[in-house]
């Protein structure tokens, strides 16, 4: 906005000397005020390039400045050693060749001004060379300036906070680490072993999960920290592990269910999956064969969400933000509404209530 209000009164000013030069020179013949006019406008002119714009390269600020003047000059100078009538009046069949000079050197100037406009480079899309942009910044949160993290518009992270925010992360990739797991050796029963309850568990947890993936990593990006891992972000599936990877499961060697089948007597069933082997196992199970029940799974990503809501609230944006008494509320809300983290726990909010009856049913 700074940008575009001083080229636009810079604009101004050059179509008002243009105007009183007519006015003075063409109309009046009055070429003495026309140079007054003249000195002031392109004077005001340099005053407000000296304000906004610094470290242009020649002579400072005074070679866009003169660049801008010329025109104004060259048409000034035109009209001034133009014939004339014994009235003041401008001969018809004057040709007026310096005036083709304004056009190129308009032209340069324009140029040379959206230049010095230009951003640095493509990651900071600061002017290059407009002074005011460096330190407003009318839209900040915080009350040191100083201190604030351009990323997030809030206040910026000390050496201690960042590394307990550090290990926050550490602990959400182990528990997500953990959840995709569990997910991975759900997901790798056969669809036709699972009743309904439990396929609607199973979706939802792994919907749920995604949703906190997405809160988790664009924290991550928003306090510039490493992102996660693809296979973290995207979890492969069990057929696709190596046996190593196999082997280094935390629920390795667990068998899954229980799942029920209905038998001819009209009693059920029942049974458990060995994804390890790709076999069902039948009651009883040996006493060294662990259990990993559905609910467990659905703990495990419970566990990433608490990791993540901790990591977010460490952050310091989101937590000024919603502590801000000076912001309205509906603004907060419109400002957050569409973020990763609010549709996870929009989600989780509308999904609460159903999950006790499924664990229910599913029992």
């Amino acid at each position: 906005a700074r940008v575009c209000m001083c080229l636009g009164v810079r604009e101004m000013i050059q179509s008002l000397t243009y105007y009183m030069i007519g006015i003075c020179l063409v109309d009046a013949q009055t070429p003495f005020v026309a140079y007054a006019l003249v000195v002031s406008f392109q004077a005001l002119a340099l005053s407000l390039y000296v304000l906004d714009i610094h470290g242009m390269p020649c002579y400072g600020n005074l070679d866009l400045s003169i660049v801008g003047a010329a025109p104004t000059i060259i048409a000034l100078i035109q009209l001034s050693i133009a014939e004339r009538s014994d009235l003041g009046l401008l001969m018809d069949d004057n040709t007026y060749r310096l005036s083709c000079a304004c056009f190129p050197l308009e032209v340069c100037w324009m140029h040379l001004s959206l230049w010095a406009a230009s951003p640095t480079d493509d990651a900071n899309a600061i002017p290059r060379h407009f002074r005011s942009v460096l330190f407003m910044d009318v839209f900040s949160e915080v009350e040191d300036p100083l201190e604030a993290d351009a990323a997030v518009g809030a206040r910026g992270l000390n050496i201690k906070e960042r590394t307990a925010l550090e290990r926050r992360i550490e602990g959400a990739e182990s528990a997500l680490y953990e959840a995709n797991a569990a997910l991975r050796r759900w997901e790798a029963v056969p669809p036709d072993a699972y009743s309904q309850a439990q396929s609607r568990v199973l979706k939802q947890a792994s919907r749920d999960l995604e949703r906190w993936i997405q809160a988790l990593s664009r924290e991550l990006e928003l306090r510039k920290m490493p992102p996660l891992q693809e296979d973290q972000q995207r979890r492969r599936r069990w057929q696709d592990l190596t046996t190593g990877e196999r082997d280094d499961d935390p629920f390795s060697g667990m068998v899954l269910g229980p799942f029920a089948h209905a038998t001819g007597s009209g009693q059920e069933s029942r049974y458990y999956f060995d994804p390890e082997i790709q076999e069902y196992v039948y009651e009883p199970l040996p006493r060294d064969r662990r259990l990993l029940h559905l609910e467990q799974a659905q703990g495990a990503v419970a566990g990433f969400v608490q990791e993540v809501e901790a990591v977010c609230s460490m952050s310091g944006a989101r937590q000024e933000r919603d502590g801000a008494a000076d912001e309205p509320a509906s603004d907060a809300e419109d400002s957050d509404a569409n973020s990763p983290l609010e549709r996870a726990r929009s989600a989780a909010s509308v999904t609460a209530k159903s999950q006790t009856s499924t664990f229910k049913e599913h029992q």
